[in-house]
Order: structure tokens, then sequence, then C-alpha cells
């Protein structure tokens, strides 16, 4: 689970007047950043509700759906997973494809 929030994000990073559907995918990308472990969509929109964010089970799909297209994010069988951008040796190593 995600540490106790009491006002949600500092700065909610959607730039104003964004279309709803903008806003929930940077706040759902920022949910899964920020958790610990994987987090389930009921958990994901709990998170949301608690920093006063609402949305449809459709929304944060298609949010999802998008994050998970860019590689951002992973489902895994537990719910989803941030996945942190490669840098340096090991995004080098991803390219070549080296293995043990």
């Amino acid at each position: 689970m995600l540490p106790p929030r009491s006002k949600g994000p500092v700065k909610i990073p959607v730039r104003p007047g964004a279309v709803h559907a903008r806003a929930t995918l940077e706040l759902a990308r920022l949910v899964l950043r920020e958790a610990r472990e994987p987090l389930a969509r009921e958990g994901i929109l709990l998170e949301l509700a608690t920093w006063g964010y609402v949305t449809t089970n459709a929304g944060l799909d298609s949010a999802l759906a998008e994050l998970d297209g860019d590689g951002s994010v992973a489902e895994a069988t537990n719910g989803f997973v941030w996945i942190p951008e490669a840098r340096g040796l090991i995004l080098d190593a991803i390219l070549r494809g080296d293995r043990p």
C-alpha cells in the first residue's frame, strides 16, 4: 500500500484546461510511481479518491491501457506495477541483449 497521505499530491501534474482523460492518466501515473507494491484497479481508484479525484472504471482502464502501451506500467498477477525508465549501463545491456 501507499504511505498515508493527508492532502494528496502537492502539485497535480496536469496543465490547466487539460481534458479529464489526461488528468486521469497523469494521476494514475503518479499513484503507481509512488506505490511500494503492485496496486489493483480498486487500490488506484481508492488512492485517487483520497486526493479528491474521482473517475470511472472505464476512464481508469483507458489510462492504464495507455501507460501499458508505452511501457510505463505492467500488469502483474496482483495488480499494476510501475516500470522505471532504464538508463546507463542497464539500458546498454538491454539494447545489446546481454544475458547473465
